[in-house]
This record gives C-alpha cells, sequence and structure tokens, in this order.
C-alpha cells in the first residue's frame, strides 16, 4: 500500500466529474482502468458545489488546524495508512489499494474495482434461499476476521456488501470511513459493546434483506 500525492489539478477533475462512478454520503468515487478512486468531497463541498478554485486550499487548511489541535490523525496521510495497512493481514487484503493525499492532508483512497459485483440487496432478486443464506454466512466470517483483528466495522448495511451473483464472492466496502475503527491490541475484548453494536445491525440487515426478498416474490 502506497500513498499518492495528487496535485490541484487531479483533485479538482475528481471533484467535478459531471459523471462519477458513484457518489456516497461523503465519497465521491470516479473509475479510471481498473481502479476506483473516493474522494471525500463534503471537504471540500465549497469547490464542490461553486467550483470557486480557492476554497480548496481553504478547506486543506482547515483541517490541518483542527487535526494540529487535536492530534487525532485522522487526516494524517501517514497515520492513516499504518491502520489501512493492518486490512493486509485480514480476508479483506487488496480493497483499499492506495490513500491520496494533497498538500499532505488525507484525501480519499485507491480501491480495487469489483466488476460484476453487486449490492446485496441487488444481489438477492438473482439468488435462491440456499444462496443467499451462503452469501450471508460468508459476509459474517468477513465481518468477525475484522474483530479478531480489532477492526471494528460498524457500518454494517447493504450498500457495503457486495456480492458476485454468478461465483458468490462476497466483498466489505466502506472500510476507510470514521464509523471503522481500527482499534490496539484487545481493543475487541476491552469494549466489547462494538461487537454487540456491529452484530445487531448485521441480524437486522439479515431481516431486511428476508423480507425484501419475500416482497419481491409476492
Amino acid at each position: 500500500m502506497k500513498i499518492i500525492e495528487l496535485n490541484k489539478e487531479q483533485l479538482k477533475l475528481f471533484l467535478s466529474n459531471p459523471n462519477p462512478f458513484s457518489k456516497g454520503c461523503n465519497g465521491i468515487i470516479n473509475l479510471i482502468e481498473d481502479k476506483l478512486y473516493k474522494i471525500y468531497y463534503k471537504d471540500f463541498i465549497d469547490f464542490y458545489l461553486y467550483e470557486r478554485e480557492e476554497e480548496i486550499d481553504n478547506a486543506v487548511n482547515n483541517w490541518l488546524d483542527i487535526e494540529s489541535i487535536t492530534n487525532f490523525g485522522l487526516r494524517i496521510p501517514e497515520i492513516r495508512l499504518k491502520e489501512f495497512e493492518r486490512l493486509d493481514n485480514t480476508k479483506s487484503k487488496g480493497l483499499i489499494t492506495a490513500l491520496l493525499s494533497y498538500n499532505g492532508l488525507f484525501v480519499g483512497i485507491e480501491m480495487k474495482y469489483y466488476k460484476n459485483f453487486l449490492k446485496i440487496d441487488e444481489a438477492i432478486q438473482y439468488l435462491d434461499d440456499s444462496a443467499i443464506d451462503y452469501c450471508l454466512h460468508k459476509a459474517l466470517e468477513l465481518i468477525n476476521d475484522l474483530l479478531d483483528n480489532n477492526i471494528a466495522p460498524k457500518d454494517v448495511k447493504e450498500s457495503n456488501i457486495l456480492v458476485n451473483p454468478k461465483t458468490l464472492e462476497v466483498v466489505l466496502i466502506d472500510l476507510d470511513g470514521v464509523e471503522t475503527t481500527y482499534g490496539p491490541d484487545n481493543y475487541i475484548n476491552d469494549y466489547p459493546y462494538n461487537k454487540r453494536m456491529i452484530m445487531t445491525n448485521f441480524y437486522k440487515m439479515v431481516d431486511r434483506l428476508k423480507k425484501e426478498k419475500v416482497k419481491k416474490l409476492s
């Protein structure tokens, strides 16, 4: 895993693309060849909305000022790189391939493009009950694997689980946001409510998926 330093023109192009691959709550995603580039566009909302170029550096300076006061390291590329490198020891290895930085601020990620994968709530319409159960079991395996490595993926939901309907491969995504905690040794044992919350979210999702499957069949 590495840090890719963007220049201003590259960052502007990522933010101002009128036809991005997708856009979520916080990230705008562009597809280039076999990689996805996710930029946290809400950090640059004034440029995103009005394309005022000076707002890019203003936003960066504001975030770096916050980091200097709080010392959390959430937006420091080198600190986040060490966290994400922990994925290399899990079954989610290969998801994040690089961090994106601009003027010393962590602004996004480069990640693998899982072609022919669908969000699990979209994939279920192509799967029978046994295949759905298999995919849910694989998703739970991935979640438990992260927990075993003291990584807490708290934002378990349909849009963060991808499935290849033909091969039944399953992938967890969105492991770069603030809702994923890369805890220290014994983090999960020391703070067991994290695992309870994650499992509650998982089984609530399972219930929603089963209801959605019944709804589509009726």
